[in-house]
Protein backbone atom coordinates (compact mmCIF):
# COMPACT_ATOMS: atom_id res chain seq x y z
CA UNK A 1 0.00 0.00 0.00
CA UNK A 2 1.06 3.58 -0.56
CA UNK A 3 -0.29 5.62 2.35
CA UNK A 4 -2.94 7.28 0.18
CA UNK A 5 -6.09 6.54 2.16
CA UNK A 6 -9.80 6.71 1.47
CA UNK A 7 -11.78 8.21 4.36
CA UNK A 8 -14.71 10.54 4.96
CA UNK A 9 -16.18 12.69 7.71
CA UNK A 10 -18.40 11.23 10.40
CA UNK A 11 -22.15 11.68 10.26
CA UNK A 12 -23.37 14.92 11.83
CA UNK A 13 -26.23 13.27 13.74
CA UNK A 14 -25.04 9.75 14.53
CA UNK A 15 -21.42 8.65 14.96
CA UNK A 16 -22.47 5.04 14.28
CA UNK A 17 -24.26 5.82 10.98
CA UNK A 18 -23.09 3.45 8.26
CA UNK A 19 -21.86 3.96 4.70
CA UNK A 20 -21.28 1.40 1.94
CA UNK A 21 -18.53 1.27 -0.68
CA UNK A 22 -18.93 -0.96 -3.73
CA UNK A 23 -15.70 -2.31 -5.20
CA UNK A 24 -15.53 -4.05 -8.59
CA UNK A 25 -12.76 -6.50 -9.50
CA UNK A 26 -11.96 -8.55 -12.58
CA UNK A 27 -13.28 -12.10 -12.28
CA UNK A 28 -11.07 -14.38 -10.15
CA UNK A 29 -8.92 -17.05 -11.73
CA UNK A 30 -9.35 -19.60 -8.92
CA UNK A 31 -12.03 -20.87 -6.57
CA UNK A 32 -10.05 -20.05 -3.43
CA UNK A 33 -9.78 -16.31 -3.05
CA UNK A 34 -10.10 -13.66 -0.41
CA UNK A 35 -10.34 -9.90 -0.19
CA UNK A 36 -7.35 -8.16 1.37
CA UNK A 37 -8.03 -4.94 3.25
CA UNK A 38 -5.40 -2.61 4.70
CA UNK A 39 -6.93 -0.04 7.03
CA UNK A 40 -6.60 1.84 10.29
CA UNK A 41 -9.07 3.78 12.37
CA UNK A 42 -9.48 7.52 12.35
CA UNK A 43 -9.34 9.45 15.61
CA UNK A 44 -13.05 8.87 16.23
CA UNK A 45 -12.46 6.00 18.65
CA UNK A 46 -9.66 7.98 20.32
CA UNK A 47 -12.15 10.78 20.93
CA UNK A 48 -14.76 8.35 22.27
CA UNK A 49 -12.27 6.67 24.61
CA UNK A 50 -11.00 9.86 26.19
CA UNK A 51 -14.44 11.40 26.36
CA UNK A 52 -15.64 8.34 28.26
CA UNK A 53 -12.69 8.69 30.66
CA UNK A 54 -13.70 12.30 31.11
CA UNK A 55 -17.25 11.28 31.99
CA UNK A 56 -15.85 8.78 34.51
CA UNK A 57 -13.89 11.63 36.07
CA UNK A 58 -12.76 11.01 39.65
CA UNK A 59 -14.34 7.53 39.55
CA UNK A 60 -12.32 6.33 36.53
CA UNK A 61 -10.10 4.16 38.73
CA UNK A 62 -13.14 2.54 40.34
CA UNK A 63 -14.74 1.85 36.96
CA UNK A 64 -11.63 0.29 35.48
CA UNK A 65 -10.90 -1.77 38.60
CA UNK A 66 -14.46 -3.16 38.60
CA UNK A 67 -14.16 -4.05 34.93
CA UNK A 68 -10.91 -5.92 35.58
CA UNK A 69 -12.18 -7.75 38.67
CA UNK A 70 -15.49 -8.71 37.07
CA UNK A 71 -14.41 -9.26 33.48
CA UNK A 72 -17.07 -11.90 32.73
CA UNK A 73 -19.85 -9.68 34.03
CA UNK A 74 -18.64 -6.62 32.14
CA UNK A 75 -17.67 -8.39 28.91
CA UNK A 76 -21.12 -8.02 27.37
CA UNK A 77 -21.35 -4.39 28.46
CA UNK A 78 -17.95 -3.65 26.90
CA UNK A 79 -19.06 -5.34 23.68
CA UNK A 80 -22.17 -3.17 23.39
CA UNK A 81 -20.47 0.06 22.21
CA UNK A 82 -18.05 -1.90 20.01
CA UNK A 83 -20.82 -3.80 18.24
CA UNK A 84 -22.85 -0.67 17.53
CA UNK A 85 -19.85 1.13 16.02
CA UNK A 86 -18.80 -2.04 14.20
CA UNK A 87 -15.89 -3.11 12.01
CA UNK A 88 -15.56 -3.15 8.21
CA UNK A 89 -18.18 -5.65 7.02
CA UNK A 90 -17.56 -7.53 3.76
CA UNK A 91 -20.66 -8.40 1.71
CA UNK A 92 -21.12 -10.37 -1.51
CA UNK A 93 -24.19 -11.39 -3.49
CA UNK A 94 -25.60 -14.87 -2.93
CA UNK A 95 -27.32 -17.08 -5.52
CA UNK A 96 -30.47 -14.97 -5.13
CA UNK A 97 -28.54 -11.76 -5.84
CA UNK A 98 -29.04 -10.67 -2.23
CA UNK A 99 -26.17 -9.01 -0.41
CA UNK A 100 -25.01 -10.99 2.59
CA UNK A 101 -22.18 -10.51 5.06
CA UNK A 102 -19.35 -13.04 4.72
CA UNK A 103 -16.86 -11.59 7.17
CA UNK A 104 -15.39 -8.49 8.75
CA UNK A 105 -12.05 -6.91 9.57
CA UNK A 106 -11.12 -4.48 12.27
CA UNK A 107 -8.36 -3.29 14.55
CA UNK A 108 -8.44 -0.62 17.24
CA UNK A 109 -6.24 2.43 16.91
CA UNK A 110 -5.28 5.23 14.51
CA UNK A 111 -1.51 4.70 14.27
CA UNK A 112 -0.64 1.44 12.48
CA UNK A 113 -2.31 0.21 9.28
CA UNK A 114 -3.55 -3.36 9.73
CA UNK A 115 -3.70 -5.87 6.85
CA UNK A 116 -6.25 -8.69 6.97
CA UNK A 117 -7.94 -11.08 4.55
CA UNK A 118 -11.54 -12.31 4.41
CA UNK A 119 -12.06 -15.58 2.47
CA UNK A 120 -14.76 -15.35 -0.21
CA UNK A 121 -15.98 -18.95 -0.27
CA UNK A 122 -18.13 -20.29 -3.13
CA UNK A 123 -17.88 -17.04 -5.05
CA UNK A 124 -16.13 -18.57 -8.06
CA UNK A 125 -19.21 -20.49 -9.19
CA UNK A 126 -21.30 -17.34 -8.98
CA UNK A 127 -19.03 -15.24 -11.19
CA UNK A 128 -17.31 -17.73 -13.50
CA UNK A 129 -19.55 -16.65 -16.39
CA UNK A 130 -19.05 -12.98 -15.60
CA UNK A 131 -16.05 -10.77 -16.22
CA UNK A 132 -16.24 -8.97 -12.89
CA UNK A 133 -17.03 -9.43 -9.23
CA UNK A 134 -18.65 -6.91 -6.90
CA UNK A 135 -17.90 -6.61 -3.21
CA UNK A 136 -19.45 -4.19 -0.74
CA UNK A 137 -17.67 -2.78 2.29
CA UNK A 138 -19.97 -1.48 5.04
CA UNK A 139 -18.65 0.60 7.93
CA UNK A 140 -19.37 3.53 10.22
CA UNK A 141 -18.86 6.83 8.44
CA UNK A 142 -15.69 8.63 9.44
CA UNK A 143 -14.28 5.66 11.38
CA UNK A 144 -11.88 4.07 8.90
CA UNK A 145 -8.96 5.07 6.69
CA UNK A 146 -8.69 2.45 3.94
CA UNK A 147 -5.35 2.26 2.15
CA UNK A 148 -5.59 -0.92 0.10
CA UNK A 149 -8.26 -3.34 -1.17
CA UNK A 150 -7.47 -6.27 -3.47
CA UNK A 151 -8.34 -9.87 -4.32
CA UNK A 152 -5.77 -12.55 -3.51
CA UNK A 153 -5.47 -16.30 -4.05
CA UNK A 154 -5.50 -18.29 -0.82
CA UNK A 155 -2.97 -21.08 -1.43
CA UNK A 156 -2.03 -22.48 1.96
CA UNK A 157 -1.14 -21.50 5.50
CA UNK A 158 2.42 -20.36 6.01
CA UNK A 159 4.22 -20.84 9.30
CA UNK A 160 6.29 -17.76 10.09
CA UNK A 161 9.92 -17.94 11.13
CA UNK A 162 10.27 -15.97 14.34
CA UNK A 163 13.43 -13.89 14.68
CA UNK A 164 14.19 -12.13 17.95
CA UNK A 165 16.34 -9.01 18.06
CA UNK A 166 20.04 -9.77 18.53
CA UNK A 167 21.36 -6.41 19.68
CA UNK A 168 20.03 -2.97 20.46
CA UNK A 169 21.31 0.57 20.50
CA UNK A 170 19.46 2.72 23.02
CA UNK A 171 18.71 6.25 21.90
CA UNK A 172 17.56 8.68 24.59
CA UNK A 173 17.21 5.77 27.05
CA UNK A 174 19.24 4.10 29.78
CA UNK A 175 18.20 0.43 29.57
CA UNK A 176 20.98 -1.84 28.26
CA UNK A 177 19.21 -5.22 28.59
CA UNK A 178 16.62 -4.57 25.91
CA UNK A 179 17.03 -7.72 23.83
CA UNK A 180 16.88 -9.99 26.89
CA UNK A 181 13.67 -8.36 28.07
CA UNK A 182 12.02 -8.48 24.64
CA UNK A 183 12.95 -12.13 24.03
CA UNK A 184 11.45 -13.30 27.33
CA UNK A 185 7.66 -13.55 27.44
CA UNK A 186 7.74 -13.33 31.24
CA UNK A 187 9.46 -9.96 31.28
CA UNK A 188 8.64 -6.51 29.95
CA UNK A 189 10.61 -3.54 28.74
CA UNK A 190 9.36 -0.49 30.63
CA UNK A 191 9.74 2.71 28.62
CA UNK A 192 9.12 6.34 29.40
CA UNK A 193 7.96 9.17 27.14
CA UNK A 194 10.62 9.90 24.54
CA UNK A 195 12.56 6.63 24.93
CA UNK A 196 13.90 5.23 21.66
CA UNK A 197 15.56 1.92 20.85
CA UNK A 198 17.20 0.80 17.62
CA UNK A 199 16.73 -2.99 17.34
CA UNK A 200 18.98 -5.15 15.16
CA UNK A 201 17.86 -8.48 13.68
CA UNK A 202 19.95 -11.19 12.02
CA UNK A 203 18.07 -12.22 8.87
CA UNK A 204 18.50 -15.51 6.98
CA UNK A 205 20.80 -15.45 3.91
CA UNK A 206 17.83 -15.65 1.53
CA UNK A 207 15.96 -12.85 3.30
CA UNK A 208 14.93 -11.34 -0.04
CA UNK A 209 12.53 -14.25 -0.47
CA UNK A 210 10.70 -13.32 2.73
CA UNK A 211 8.16 -10.71 3.71
CA UNK A 212 8.96 -9.05 7.01
CA UNK A 213 6.43 -8.30 9.74
CA UNK A 214 6.92 -6.89 13.21
CA UNK A 215 5.01 -8.60 16.02
CA UNK A 216 4.58 -6.64 19.22
CA UNK A 217 2.65 -6.98 22.44
CA UNK A 218 2.33 -4.54 25.28
CA UNK A 219 0.28 -1.85 26.92
CA UNK A 220 0.58 1.73 28.03
CA UNK A 221 -0.40 3.51 31.21
CA UNK A 222 -3.02 6.23 31.09
CA UNK A 223 -3.59 8.96 33.61
CA UNK A 224 -6.37 11.43 34.28
CA UNK A 225 -5.97 15.12 33.50
CA UNK A 226 -7.36 17.79 35.78
CA UNK A 227 -9.20 19.42 32.90
CA UNK A 228 -11.23 16.24 32.35
CA UNK A 229 -12.71 16.19 35.84
CA UNK A 230 -15.12 19.03 35.09
CA UNK A 231 -17.13 16.78 32.76
CA UNK A 232 -17.72 13.95 35.23
CA UNK A 233 -21.13 12.49 34.47
CA UNK A 234 -22.15 9.03 35.72
CA UNK A 235 -25.30 8.97 33.59
CA UNK A 236 -23.22 9.34 30.44
CA UNK A 237 -20.98 6.44 31.49
CA UNK A 238 -23.99 4.17 31.96
CA UNK A 239 -25.29 5.33 28.59
CA UNK A 240 -22.03 4.26 26.90
CA UNK A 241 -22.51 0.67 28.03
CA UNK A 242 -26.30 0.33 28.22
CA UNK A 243 -27.51 2.53 25.36
CA UNK A 244 -24.58 3.15 23.00
CA UNK A 245 -26.87 3.83 20.03
CA UNK A 246 -28.20 6.96 21.73
CA UNK A 247 -24.76 7.83 23.11
CA UNK A 248 -23.30 8.01 19.60
CA UNK A 249 -26.15 10.25 18.49
CA UNK A 250 -25.86 12.56 21.49
CA UNK A 251 -22.10 12.90 21.11
CA UNK A 252 -22.11 13.58 17.36
CA UNK A 253 -22.39 17.41 17.58
CA UNK A 254 -19.55 17.55 20.10
CA UNK A 255 -17.25 15.45 17.91
CA UNK A 256 -18.06 17.42 14.77
CA UNK A 257 -16.80 20.59 16.47
CA UNK A 258 -13.28 19.16 16.78
CA UNK A 259 -13.16 16.61 13.94
CA UNK A 260 -11.43 18.87 11.41
CA UNK A 261 -8.54 19.74 13.75
CA UNK A 262 -8.05 16.39 15.49
CA UNK A 263 -5.55 14.91 13.03
CA UNK A 264 -3.18 17.88 13.16
CA UNK A 265 -3.50 18.18 16.94
CA UNK A 266 -2.87 14.47 17.50
CA UNK A 267 0.17 14.12 15.25
CA UNK A 268 1.76 17.37 16.44
CA UNK A 269 1.53 16.32 20.10
CA UNK A 270 4.50 13.94 19.89
CA UNK A 271 6.65 14.00 23.00
CA UNK A 272 10.09 15.51 22.49
CA UNK A 273 12.83 14.10 24.69
CA UNK A 274 14.44 16.84 26.83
Amino acid sequence: FDGVERFCEADSNDLAAKETIEVIFNGPASDSIGIVIAARQTLLTTFLFYQTLSYMGTTAGDWLANIERNSNQFKKLLDNPRKVLGNIDVLIQNENNEWEKVGEVGETGPIATDIKIVPLSNIYNQVKDNSSIKVKLRMAKGLWRIDYVALADIVNEVKPEIISPTTSSPEFANNSSVTELLANNDSALVTFPGDKYLLNYKLPPDYKNYELFIETQGYYLEWMRNEWLGEENAERVYQVFLNPKQFYKDLAPQFKKVEAEMEETFWSSKYVYP
